[in-house]
């Protein structure tokens, strides 16, 4: 039950670490404004691509090989055959960024954008590349406490500066860069005592390897960077940071059910990898198509409910402005989160597989598809539910085609039997929100109401037999013995 023991962990730290985000958010927007965390939420996310690009997939072979290397010596020359090499490329990439900075160029015209993302993409390299170690050997509990302790800490931060002094962007900035390297530093004393340190460049051959394979994760790192982020930049650039401002809240408490396929995007890959090195070939296909039919049993009722109550949480959560405005965009962005949490859980296999250059060929076109619809509709329309509309389109058709692209590697057997008992139930669910939604007024109501729905949905689960009551402790992991090739 190791995959399930360490699913329940990374989705219990996604869900804290999700929980973060929707503490500061109501926070923020109701002291600092819409436009101040449009700011926040754009300086992020460019920090996030840039840090994403300069890795140029070297740490590819660090990933796929880790989980079933053995030994200091060869556990070393993993670790810090990708992690000097992508030091070098951020250190590049900064250099490059104060560069254009002092020329004037910015994303945020009212403030000097580039010291902050370059003090971002330093706190990022190293929470990430610690964190990475943790994950990469197996130390899921270890790696939950790392992921919840930095945002948990950044809300303390935050709140207490709120309470002291006038915080501005930068402050926020300065305390999520320090919250990351703070945290960073326990793992660090973990690493140093088990591998050490050296200071070793690979072979050109070695680099030029791994960039072969890990490139291709890249660019699809960067198309679903233009599917699912792109669109705050050119609401940015023709409506400002403060639509941004608009369009964020509601964004992400449509695509809250995605943490469950990231959560698994940490813990399957590594699992995945050691079934495959030993050739369980009929394992992989059980626990990803388990994977797919959990997510679906989750994201199906969250979008029928989300119609149902989706305005009055983004009210609750902002302010009646925000939630007239974006209350109508979560089920749209909801199901197309549906579509990019299938998209996340297949793109594990071909991981295994080695087949990374497949889902960006698959994703490329969908990018391109959704940056040009983006440009021209927004510009001409001036309206932030295109965005979401785009990014719906988009995600379905990587979907449609990556289920048969993915044929070769994967038994996909969706279960529509199942999937049709999943959404009677969900519309059980949504019926009976909407009946105590007008019994239940204000705040405390709208919060008990969605409690009892997801108490009816739960019963409705096992009422309907779309899982056994034990079978809700452990819905990823079902052990089978397998042989055979595929894919080769």
């Amino acid at each position: 039950m190791a995959i399930a023991r360490n699913q329940t962990w990374i989705l219990a730290s996604h869900v804290l670490v999700y929980a973060r985000g929707l503490i500061l958010l109501p926070v923020l927007i109701k002291t600092l404004g819409p436009g101040v965390y449009g700011s926040l939420i754009l300086l992020l996310a460019t920090a996030e691509v840039i840090y994403g690009i300069s890795s140029l997939g070297l740490d590819y072979r660090f990933c796929r090989e880790m989980p079933s290397t053995t030994g200091r010596t060869a556990k070393r020359a993993l670790f810090y055959g990708q992690f000097w090499p992508h030091a070098l490329l951020v250190l590049v990439a900064i250099t490059l960024i104060l560069a254009a900075s002092s020329t004037g160029f910015s994303i945020l015209p009212e403030v000097d954008a580039g010291w902050l993302i370059a003090l971002l993409l330093v706190a990022n390299f190293c929470y990430d590349k610690l964190t990475d170690y943790l994950g990469y050997t197996d130390r899921q509990g270890w790696l939950a406490v790392a992921l919840t302790a930095a945002p948990y800490l950044n809300i303390a931060i935050v709140l207490v500066s709120l309470l002291l002094t006038q915080v501005t962007l930068s402050h926020l900035v300065w305390i999520s860069a320090a919250v990351q390297i703070a945290t960073a530093l326990p793992i660090l004393v973990l690493l140093l005592t088990e591998i050490g340190v050296t200071v070793r460049l690979p072979a050109i051959s070695e680099l030029s390897g791994n960039v072969r394979l890990g490139f291709p994760l890249v660019c699809a790192y960067m198309v679903d960077f233009i599917l699912g982020t792109s669109d705050r930049f050119v609401i940015a650039h023709f409506m400002g940071p403060e639509a941004v401002g608009y369009y964020s809240p509601a964004y992400a408490l449509g695509s809250l059910i995605i943490l469950v396929p990231k959560a698994l995007g940490i813990v399957l890959p590594p699992a995945l990898s050691r079934e495959f090195d030993a050739g369980n070939l009929e394992q992989v296909d059980k626990v990803v198509n388990a994977a797919l039919q959990a997510y679906l049993t989750i994201a199906i009722p969250f979008i029928l409910c989300a119609i149902v109550v989706g305005k009055d949480v983004l009210t609750l959560f902002t302010n009646e402005s925000i939630g007239a405005t974006g209350g109508k965009l979560i089920p749209v962005v909801a199901f197309g989160t549906l579509f990019f949490g299938l998209n996340l859980i297949l793109a594990n296999v071909l991981f295994v597989y080695r087949r990374t250059g497949l889902m960006f060929r698959l994703t490329l076109g969908a990018a391109v598809l959704n940056l040009v619809l983006n440009v021209v509709l927004i510009d001409r329309a001036r309206d932030i539910g295109i965005a979401a509309a785009t990014t719906l389109i988009s995600y379905a058709v990587v979907f449609a085609i990556l289920s048969i692209a993915i044929r070769p590697y994967l038994k996909l057997r969706l279960n529509w039997g199942h999937i049709l008992r999943v959404f009677l139930a969900s519309a059980a669910t949504a019926i009976a929100l909407a009946g105590l939604l007008q019994i239940l007024d204000g705040a405390a109501g709208l919060i008990a109401a969605c409690v009892l729905a997801g108490a009816t949905y739960v019963g409705c689960v096992v009422r309907f037999g779309i899982y056994e009551p034990h079978e809700l402790l452990g819905l990823i992991y079902t052990r089978a013995d397998g042989d055979g090739k595929r894919g080769e």
